[in-house]
């Protein structure tokens, strides 16, 4: 994808060794793309559209993307700066996308990496259930976790009513994590994910019942074709679906 630099939500010019060659557009999404692995991104390219309704923890690169698309973007985020950098952009660069992206920002009490209570409960973990939805008020067509406390995060949008249980699209960034329970996810929803490198995507799509003819199909199909690109599978799935 063509990204003019005055269109993008943060930057991919990393110095470091590690991440220079490995966090570019052949890998991962650009900075007018999600920043997620490459593969993963493609998927969500053939099944977003503009009827959909999304809901996201963390903003970025991926927010404008999302907004380009769908019919409503939720967001909330820890970082105030941060989400007023990124909604500038929008604003300037492409305002006919800005009414329809509604976020929240809270930042996350205690330290960084604590997961007290304090964090877990926080305004922004709960921001879903107690600012987003007495709004919005209906089950999402796609969630995303991304940002500050991700366990806790994917809980919250496991509950009953958060994500359409007819094939409502979930996902998680950087799921190599393996810190990172998802025991949450209903063991019965289809799955992908994609690794290069040390960053992992998985991408998740509910399934109305455990015998739904189309996941069923689906199920099949999909572990067929990624047995063509079996470098590129992530952990993720090989633990829930077995080897490809």
């Amino acid at each position: 994808m063509i990204c003019p630099k005055e269109q993008y939500i943060g930057s991919r010019d990393v110095k470091d060794h590690i991440s220079l060659d490995k966090h570019t557009p052949p890998f991962m999404g650009s900075a007018c793309e999600c920043w997620i692995v490459r593969e993963a991104q493609d998927v969500l390219n053939h099944l977003m559209d503009s009827s959909m309704v999304a809901m996201e923890w963390s903003t970025g690169s991926g927010s404008g993307w999302f907004l380009r698309r769908v019919k409503a973007l939720y967001t909330v985020e820890d970082n105030v700066e941060w989400m007023e950098a990124a909604a500038s952009v929008v604003k300037s660069k492409y305002p006919w996308n800005a009414d329809k992206w509604t976020y929240i920002t809270h930042a996350i009490p205690g330290k960084l990496n604590g997961h007290t209570p304090e964090r877990v409960n926080s305004d922004y973990v709960k921001a879903l259930e107690k600012e987003i939805m007495p709004v919005y008020s209906k089950p999402f067509d796609f969630i995303s976790v991304d940002g500050r406390e991700r366990v806790a995060c994917l809980k919250e949008a496991m509950k009953p009513g958060m994500l359409k249980t007819d094939y409502g699209i979930f996902m998680l960034d950087n799921s190599e994590r393996k810190y990172y329970d998802v025991s949450a996810v209903p063991s019965h929803w289809l799955v992908v994910s994609f690794q290069h490198f040390f960053d992992e995507t998985t991408i998740w799509m509910a399934c109305p019942s455990k015998t739904d003819e189309n996941c069923v199909r689906a199920r099949k199909e999909i572990h067929e074709t990624l047995g063509l690109a079996k470098e590129h599978v992530g952990g993720r799935y090989t633990e829930r679906m077995g080897p490809v």
